[in-house]
């Protein structure tokens, strides 16, 4: 069966403008089959599966050594896909916050011989596997994955002989690569894990953007001249004393502190509960304080785009679907599932641009479903054409894989 043909001519502009003057031909046509069986296949994301559902006609290990040993550099095609996010975050309103959301995810994964493995922590259990850290973008109509890197153990490091880097550290290398438009205010979100000085001073000081984060109960502040351990500010107050919180999703109390974080850094403390539930105290840090408790739960509530965006690319994309050794290949794979990921967001994005009404923007999955129903109208059409060229049942039969 042929290349799908027409599955969005923005997508396939799109993705001629990120491989221009990097791919050649067949790599090109290699990326744009790959990224449309991303999206559309719904079978297991081995290469062999997404060559046979495309109807490919090269074999399979064509694909395999465009991941791995072809001579096309990764980076910058990931600079060429960043500055398309670029572009289109300027085309969002001028109002319209920038969001950046800091989080990391675990592949599972068997056997030994795949290079970068490790265990890692997930979800409450040590998973054996890859993890990956992403630097998440959101504005406007705007959600996208803007960077992303592998995390390898330091012991893992150690034995392939390569550099270190915490997860602390790549956050930062993310971050240092984005560039926002000009007088656009710009939050970094992200969970306990990655609360640490180093990071806030970088955010606070050197780029002079906000952040929003959880913070664990046994951490310190400065309050009224001392260190107070968060959990000891808590218990100022009774539970039953605090101010109720009218969130969309559910109803809190919680406080405010006016408190000094680390690294001279001015900030508040806000602390929130479930008023039947007052043993279950949530602590944010903020370096806004001229916002309110309600506001800050309210900006934090929206780092749950990037747990979808983790949800979405493994149950919708295959992103732990591959079974590639080497770690070149698993980088490349990473960055067409991103790829793929921004292609069905930035239709949302295009949709928005042109709507003449106020009906809701369709959903990735709805899009995905779109592009789903577009290539099986034109296999159907193939089929139907080489039958009236060939007049032979059987070839048909085999074009579409029943033979």
């Amino acid at each position: 069966m042929p290349p799908i043909r027409q599955f969005s001519q923005q997508a396939r502009k799109y993705l001629q403008r990120i491989g221009q003057n990097l791919l050649n031909k067949p790599q090109q046509r290699h990326l744009v089959m790959l990224v449309l069986a991303l999206i559309i296949s719904n079978l297991r994301r081995t290469l062999t599966n997404q060559a046979r559902f495309f109807g490919y006609d090269r074999h399979s290990s064509c694909i395999t050594r465009f991941l791995t040993q072809a001579p096309w550099d990764q980076h910058k095609l990931l600079r060429n896909n960043q500055a398309e996010l670029i572009k289109m975050l300027a085309r969002q309103p001028a109002d319209a916050p920038i969001r950046l959301l800091i989080d990391d995810t675990t592949t599972h994964k068997y056997g030994s011989k795949m290079e970068g493995l490790g265990q890692h922590y997930n979800d409450g259990t040590i998973r054996w596997g890859h993890c990956k850290v992403t630097l998440f973008v959101c504005c406007g109509n705007l959600r996208a994955p803007y960077d992303s890197r592998l995390y390898i153990t330091k012991r893992s490091a150690a034995q392939e002989g390569l550099e270190f880097f915490s997860k602390i550290q790549l956050a930062k290398q993310m971050l240092a690569g984005f560039v926002a438009p000009k007088s656009r205010r710009v939050t970094v979100m992200f969970d306990s894990f990655y609360t640490s000085k180093k990071l806030l001073k970088y955010i606070h000081h050197q780029r002079g953007w906000d952040f929003v984060a959880r913070i664990e109960s046994n951490r310190s502040v400065g309050w009224r001249g001392r260190q107070w351990p968060v959990a000891g500010l808590a218990a100022q107050r009774a539970v039953h004393t605090w101010s109720a919180l009218r969130l969309e999703s559910h109803d809190f109390v919680g406080r405010r502190f006016t408190v000094g974080l680390w690294c001279g850094i001015p900030g508040s403390l806000i602390m929130t509960c479930d008023a039947d539930e007052p043993d279950k105290v949530h602590y944010f840090i903020t370096n806004r304080r001229d916002l309110s408790a309600a506001t800050v739960v309210r900006l934090y509530q929206r780092r749950w785009y990037i747990e979808t965006y983790h949800r979405d690319v493994k149950q919708l994309l295959g992103l732990a679907h591959y079974q590639l050794r080497c770690r070149l290949g698993l980088l490349r794979y990473w960055l067409l599932v991103d790829v793929a990921y921004c292609v069905l967001r930035l239709q949302t994005c295009w949709a928005a641009e042109n709507r003449a009404d106020d009906n809701p923007l369709p959903t990735l999955g709805q899009l995905r479903k779109q592009a789903q129903k577009q290539a099986e109208r034109e296999k159907l059409r193939a089929l139907i054409k080489l039958h009236e060229t060939t007049n032979d049942i059987d070839q048909v039969f085999a074009a579409a894989g029943c033979a």
